[in-house]
């Protein structure tokens, strides 16, 4: 029976298989650290632009300010670009890799598993999922990596500015927990249920175009086609059902980050009245409490993929049954 939830020894064994390129992944790992920690700098700037030059009417300091501003830019844009051609770099080597050690696979196969497997179901596996896998498996860390780095130095530079409102603006964290794990095992299911109609598509086009003079000899086209059109019925209703399920758990997502917004900006807002806090501390936190939310959200993209490969990744192994 396939699991409900993540299956962490499907995953090890993938990891197992991509064990090769470990230093690669661990410099993407270390370079997507290092965009996220910089991520969160630049609130930092905009409350001591407003908290020096703007309310203190003083521009003294403000040419070195505009040169480490540069600096740290130019710094973040060659991190970007490393980070874009090694994560391609990885996602094409554990493709590859995958692939042939599926293929050598298939070579060992006895012929009887091929009288019991489509062609088509074989593609499907060796195509769509493998590319599935090696997508999350690359881009997934990217996103992982930043994100974490992201929140961490969020939430430290938020408790050092101001402690209650950084109590305030995570308040919302517990049930972005809550919804999150509920729609879990929603998406998985939802998600498995379209690769399985992917692949019946997949096989019948293969076993129709092989099999187009045997079908053209029984007179069976318009009966294929019925058939067909039934299985693309299927395919547009499940993915239809999986879209829905994603499209409700970004827009909590998104809720739950202007709640918090909302929150910081009621409290903030009478600080910075009552005078206990800087008019710049007050934007920095207004920033802190988006940036914190925009990692969850992709964080919560890379939750789907990983529910979407995860049903990939039991397709693979499949070839081994």
């Amino acid at each position: 029976m396939e699991n409900e939830k993540i299956d962490i020894t499907i995953w090890r064994n993938f990891l197992e298989l991509v064990k090769n390129h470990k230093r690669d992944f661990i410099l993407l790992a270390i370079i997507m650290v290092f965009v996220g920690a910089l991520d969160s700098v630049f609130p930092l700037f905009t409350k001591y632009a407003i908290d020096n030059f703007i309310v203190e009417e003083n521009l003294i300091g403000l040419n070195k300010f505009i040169k480490l501003f540069f600096i740290i830019i130019a710094f973040q844009g060659i991190n970007v670009y490393l980070f874009l051609a090694m994560g391609g770099k990885v996602e094409t080597n554990v493709s590859y890799d995958i692939r042939k050690k599926g293929f050598e696979k298939l070579q060992i196969l006895p012929l009887s598993y091929y009288d019991e497997k489509a062609v088509g179901w074989l593609m499907a596996r060796m195509t769509s999922d493998i590319n599935g896998i090696s997508e999350t498996l690359s881009w997934g860390i990217v996103d992982f990596a930043w994100g974490l780095a992201m929140m961490l130095a969020v939430v430290i530079a938020m408790f050092r500015l101001n402690a209650k409102l950084a109590l305030i603006a995570l308040t919302v964290v517990p049930p972005l927990a809550i919804a999150s794990a509920y729609f879990q095992n929603k998406i998985l299911k939802a998600q498995r249920e379209v690769r399985n109609v992917n692949s019946k598509i997949t096989a019948a086009y293969n076993e129709d175009i092989s099999g187009a003079m045997t079908t053209k000899t029984l007179v069976r086209e318009e009966i294929n086609l019925e058939e067909f059109k039934e299985i693309t019925e299927e395919m547009k209703k499940k993915s239809v059902r999986a879209t829905i399920v994603s499209s409700l758990y970004f827009p909590i997502i998104l809720v739950l980050g202007s709640i918090g917004t909302a929150l910081v900006l009621n409290s903030g807002g009478k600080d910075v009245i009552q005078g206990t806090i800087s008019y710049g501390t007050m934007a920095a936190f207004i920033a802190y409490t988006a940036q914190f939310f925009e990692p969850v959200r992709q964080l919560a993209v890379v939750f789907a993929e990983i529910q979407g490969a995860q049903a990939s990744a039991e397709r693979v192994f499949s070839l081994n049954k």
